[in-house]
């Protein structure tokens, strides 16, 4: 996994992943994403985390975005 820090005012994350490698982020967080990640939603800790998040406002779902070949 590389990633670089990207932008001034409104920066963001530039994350190349190899094959099999994983990243978590909240739901809405990721902008775009090439053509060979997968990504599947899931209440990570469970239904009562999950509500203790959303009551916290933090997001409810994480999403795992995973690389299907390196480089991705």
């Amino acid at each position: 996994m590389r990633y670089e820090i990207i932008g001034g005012s409104f920066p963001a994350a530039n994350v190349i992943l190899n094959a099999g490698e994983t990243v978590v982020t909240q739901s809405g967080a990721m902008a775009w994403e090439d053509a060979n990640i997968t990504m599947s939603t899931n209440a990570e800790g469970g239904l009562l985390k999950s509500i203790g998040r959303m009551f916290s406002g933090a997001s409810l779902m994480f999403v795992k975005h995973t690389a299907g070949q390196d480089n991705s």
